[in-house]
């Protein structure tokens, strides 16, 4: 009985335990972490990784988190996706696209995830800016389309974060591709910004000034599945310079 007081009181002397990394990044309650640790890879939960996703960012306005979600969770995304229910909608310039509004559990919780204030501070970690609202979906494009989107024309309309989370990979310049584009609004040449190769179980955040044209193609019909992908975009609570559109290869 001693032995066990005894274990008892230097038990309650021992320094707290350390807080878990997410926790850290986070601030979230127990719930909450337990959630995002379910979904997302935690190596994105960890300081180190953020500083250099931070990095990167700055330098090129574009960054990628592949492998974001973990393995079971991306084919649970996958085996709904295949399985949901899209509406088709006109394209611009041309060709079509689909949207789905999530209704399945594995979709609900991610798109949440997606919306939560847990992730407004994992952003805000890798990026720096102080977000404050939220647009956009998951999409579905077609064979030999080329769609460009934007809220609500295809010009974006003011500083913005984009998200681009893919559940396909493009191989050898097939499957489709992401352009940012600025176009001249007297002589009407473009000049393209960067690109982005869709990569399944990547999320891609990319800073896109105001006036920026961006477009989604799907240019084989040698893949097998359409190219799905959610596209968000974040908008700063306050406006102030932010980083500048680089080349990125």
């Amino acid at each position: 009985a001693a032995a066990a007081v005894a274990a008892a009181a230097a038990s309650s002397c021992d320094p707290p335990a350390a807080p878990r990394p997410a926790e850290t990044v986070l601030g979230a309650d127990a719930d909450t972490l337990a959630l995002w640790c379910e979904w997302v890879n935690e190596a994105f939960l960890e300081m180190p990784a953020l500083v250099e996703l931070n990095e990167q960012m700055e330098a090129a306005s574009v960054v990628e988190l592949a492998a974001f979600l973990k393995e079971d969770k991306f084919r649970a995304l996958r085996q709904e996706i295949a399985q949901a229910k899209w509406s088709e909608r006109d394209g611009f310039p041309h060709g079509s696209y689909a949207e789905c509004e999530p209704s399945t559990p594995v979709l609900r919780s991610f798109r949440a995830l997606l919306h939560s204030a847990q992730f407004f501070k994992l952003l805000h970690q890798i990026t720096h800016l102080s977000l404050g609202s939220v647009q956009g979906g998951l999409r579905r494009v077609g064979d030999n389309q080329y769609v460009a989107f934007s809220h609500p024309g295809a010009r974006m309309q003011r500083d913005g974060l984009d998200l681009w989370y893919f559940g396909n990979t493009a191989a050898d310049g097939v499957g489709g591709m992401c352009l940012y584009q600025d176009q001249d609004d007297e002589t009407g040449e473009v000049d393209r910004l960067l690109s982005i190769t869709p990569t399944a179980n990547s999320l891609f955040l990319v800073f896109s000034e105001e006036k920026t044209l961006r477009c989604v193609s799907r240019v084989s019909e040698s893949v097998q599945e359409p190219l799905w992908h959610f596209h968000l975009t974040y908008y700063e609570e306050d406006e102030h310079p932010a980083y500048d559109a680089k080349e990125s290869a």
